[in-house]
């Protein structure tokens, strides 16, 4: 379980590669805390490993965390233009791994929420 404190959202946001890829969409609520403001958070630091992931050519990887950050979007923290946020995400995602997985999370968002 990835632990969030402050020191690690703030001092090392990065997610390794083991932490990233035991994540799915069961256990990403665990990421998600009681304040709106950490949700955000938490969304930045899979925005940040996606970057930091992808540029390491990390396709697949990277693949996962965005298929997670438009799972985020779309059905946990649903800010304003989550619909077209989260489908950027997935289609993002099935660019560098187009997974049966992905491609059918594209036609839920495509359905809005």
């Amino acid at each position: 379980m990835i632990e969030l404190t402050p020191e690690r959202m703030f001092g090392h946001p990065i997610l390794s590669q083991e932490e990233a890829e035991s994540l799915h969409p069961c256990n990403l609520n665990d990421l998600c805390t009681s304040t709106e403001e950490l949700d955000e958070i938490n969304f930045f630091m899979l925005l940040a490993s996606y970057h930091h992931h992808l540029g390491r050519g990390r396709r697949e990887l990277a693949a996962h965390l965005a298929f997670l950050m438009a799972y985020d979007l779309f059905m946990l923290i649903t800010p304003p233009g989550s619909c077209p946020l989260a489908l950027y995400y997935i289609q993002q995602a099935i660019a560098l791994n187009p997974l049966k997985d992905y491609l059918e999370w594209e036609r839920l968002i495509q359905q809005g929420n």
